[in-house]
């Protein structure tokens, strides 16, 4: 496995992949998926967000990750006034 290359101070560090845990185990993942929403949820985790632009800016989007400029996720919105709400609308160009 790929993951017994990569040690730290004689550590075995595992790789975690959403997508093959998703449809290997779906109970395990619905249980890691219910977690993690839970961590965000009382802020223990806080992602890292570049943009949140609503979806008819989704070209805006594809440029902005084009750029490679970009530090973080991209939010697409489903309504263009949510674009407006919380931290910040739009990072970088």
């Amino acid at each position: 496995m790929l993951a017994s290359f990569f040690r730290r101070e004689n550590q075995k560090i595992s790789i975690y992949s959403i997508q093959r845990r998703m449809w290997a185990k779906p109970d395990d993942f619905r249980e890691d998926l219910t977690i993690l929403l839970n961590f965000l949820k009382e802020e223990k985790i806080k992602p890292l967000i570049a943009a949140r632009l609503p979806l008819g800016e989704a070209r805006k989007a594809h440029e902005l990750l084009a750029s490679g400029g970009v530090k973080g996720k991209l939010i697409l919105l489903c309504r263009a006034s949510l674009a407006n709400e919380g931290e910040t609308a739009v990072c970088g160009g």
